[in-house]
C-alpha cells in the first residue's frame, strides 16, 4: 500500500507518558489527545501492558484508534465500533524452552514474575511486588502455576530495589531467542526476540499506509526507544531516561506537568496543521540540539 504524506499518527506510551506516575489521565491530557483525533490524527496507544490493562486506560480516555500491547506482540485496532485483536509480530509467543528458561531464571535470582496469556497474568508464586504492581495497573491476574506450554505474550520480572542495577546483566544470561527490556529500575519486559514497540509501529504504518517520518512517538522509558527511532518525530517526556533523551528530537514536560498535551499543541501548529487544544496554550518543551 503506497504512503499517505497527508496522514499522521501520533504514538504514545502509556505509564509515565500519558499517565502520571500514580497512574492518573490529566483532563488537559485527555482533552488534547481527544482533540488530536477530532482533527483526523491517527492515536496508537503502545504499551507494554497487557490488553486487559490498556482496556483500563480507554476507560479513562475513550476510544483510540490503535493499541499496541505487551510491548509489540499484540495490535488493536477499532473496526466497526470495537478494537480487534491482531499479532503484531510473526513470533509473538515465547516457545515451550524459552518459557522453561524464563521460570528458571525468575527461581534463580529471586525475581518476582508473571506469565502474561491475551486474557490474563499467571504470578505461580505470591510475591507482594506484583500484588502492588497489579493493583496500580488494575489488571486481572492469578496465582496460578505456569507451564512451559502456556502461550505467553510475555513475562514481567520485578526484582528488589538492593538489586535493581543487576538486571541488565541478568537479561544477557537469557537465550538470545528472547528480548530483556527494562521498563523501570525494577522491572524487567521479556518477550520474543523481534519483538518491540518499534518494530510493531512500523507493521501497523505499513498497513494503514502512513509514512512514519510524518509520525509522532512519545514516551519515557528504555522500552520505548525501538519506537523513538522508527518515527520523524520523536519525543521525550521531561523526565525521560538519558537513553530516551538523546534519541529525542522535543523533549516536552513530565507526565505530572502534562507532557503529551503540550507536545500534542506543539505539532499541532508545527507539523499537524490544525487548532490548538487550548487558545494561546504555552507550551515549554523545546527542540534538542
Amino acid at each position: 500500500m503506497a504512503n499517505n504524506s497527508k496522514g499522521f499518527l501520533l504514538a504514545v506510551d502509556i505509564d509515565g507518558t500519558l499517565l502520571t506516575h500514580d497512574h492518573r489521565l490529566l483532563p488537559q491530557v485527555r482533552e488534547a489527545v481527544r482533540h488530536a483525533r477530532r482533527h483526523g490524527i491517527q492515536l496508537a496507544l503502545v504499551s507494554a501492558r497487557s490488553v486487559n490493562a490498556v482496556r483500563t486506560v480507554l476507560n479513562m480516555l475513550g476510544d483510540v484508534d490503535h493499541a499496541i500491547c505487551f510491548g509489540g506482540a499484540l495490535t488493536m485496532s477499532m473496526e466497526g465500533g470495537a478494537l480487534l485483536m491482531r499479532p503484531a509480530a510473526k513470533r509473538s509467543h515465547l516457545c515451550p524452552a524459552d518459557v522453561a528458561k524464563v521460570l528458571a531464571f525468575a527461581r534463580k535470582y529471586d525475581l518476582a514474575l508473571a506469565a502474561y496469556s491475551a486474557d490474563v497474568a499467571r504470578v505461580p508464586t505470591p510475591d507482594d511486588r506484583m500484588r502492588q504492581e497489579f493493583s496500580q495497573t488494575q489488571e486481572p491476574f492469578e496465582f496460578a502455576a505456569v507451564s512451559a506450554q502456556d502461550p505467553v505474550f510475555k513475562f514481567l520480572a520485578i526484582s528488589h530495589a538492593a538489586n535493581a542495577d543487576d538486571l541488565d546483566r541478568l537479561g544477557a544470561d537469557l537465550s538470545p531467542d528472547l528480548s530483556a527490556v527494562r521498563s523501570h529500575r525494577t522491572y524487567l519486559e521479556i518477550g520474543p526476540q523481534g519483538v518491540s514497540k518499534g518494530r510493531a509501529l512500523t507493521d501497523l504504518a505499513v498497513d494503514l499506509g502512513l509514512d512514519l517520518e510524518n509520525a509522532v512517538a512519545v514516551g519515557d522509558s528504555n522500552n520505548d526507544a525501538s519506537m523513538l527511532r522508527a518515527v520523524g518525530h520523536p519525543v521525550a517526556m521531561g523526565d525521560a531516561t538519558t537513553e530516551i533523551r538523546q534519541l529525542a528530537k522535543l523533549i516536552t514536560a513530565t507526565a505530572a506537568e502534562g507532557g503529551v498535551a503540550r507536545a500534542i499543541d506543539h505539532f499541532a501548529k508545527a507539523l499537524w496543521r490544525i487548532p490548538p487544544s487550548r487558545a494561546e496554550q504555552e507550551v515549554k518543551a523545546g527542540w534538542v540540539s
